[in-house]
């Protein structure tokens, strides 16, 4: 990233000073660098930094949700299980209504298989809420841990949206960039020519000139 950002303000610097030293401009501008060719590559390199900062925003974003839910996903998790424990000693297992809460097996851990199981758990538990007599969960806990679930879910299919959108980011951004330095890397090599004569103006476009040994 860092790295990145640094390539970027140096192609911005030299391509500034080739257009406000007026010895280089004019070296240059006979080599085709005119005005407008150095006003191209500052665009390139203005939308290279822009597209490298929407993909930083993106990864971000990405990360964001993805710390939020893992969070979530533990607290929701652990909530679940302690209603699991009393609605197993709460409900007689002849009657059926363990496998309709899906409670009549262990519950997996992965959670693209337990967080379905959860959304069950709690629809059927609230239809059948006043058939808790031997032991109770409060209704506000229930409704919680119903919430808790559905957020999840969403949570889940936010940050598949957001992982898409990173990827997406970074694609265009390695386009930008790989677009940038093609096109710099033509505009230091023609730099090396008209300018071969003058290291300081070399130097001026951050292109490091070796010393000639005494």
């Amino acid at each position: 990233m860092k790295m990145i950002i640094a390539e970027i303000s140096k192609n911005r610097t030299a391509l500034s000073n080739a257009s406000s030293l007026q010895e280089i401009a004019t070296r240059m501008a006979n080599f085709g660098y005119n005005a407008r060719k150095i006003q191209q590559g500052r665009g390139i390199v203005d939308r290279t930094d822009m597209m490298h900062s929407l993909k930083k925003d993106k990864l971000d974003s990405k990360l964001h949700i993805s710390q939020t839910l893992e969070v979530d996903t533990k607290a929701c998790r652990k909530l679940y299980m302690s209603h699991v424990k009393v609605a197993r000693q709460a409900f007689d297992p002849s009657t059926g209504i363990h496998r309709q809460l899906g409670i009549d097996r262990a519950i997996p851990q992965p959670v693209t298989e337990w967080v379905p199981l959860a959304s069950v758990f709690y629809s059927k538990l609230q239809e059948i809420y006043d058939q808790m007599t031997r032991y109770t969960i409060p209704k506000e806990e229930v409704n919680q841990g119903k919430a808790m679930v559905e957020a999840i879910r969403n949570q889940r299919e936010t940050r598949f949206a957001k992982k898409g959108e990173a990827e997406a980011s970074t694609y265009t951004r390695d386009l930008a960039l790989k677009e940038m330095r093609n096109w710099m890397n033509d505009f230091y090599s023609i730099a090396r020519i008209a300018l071969k004569d003058q290291p300081q103006w070399l130097e001026a476009l951050g292109i490091q000139v070796k010393s000639k040994k005494v």
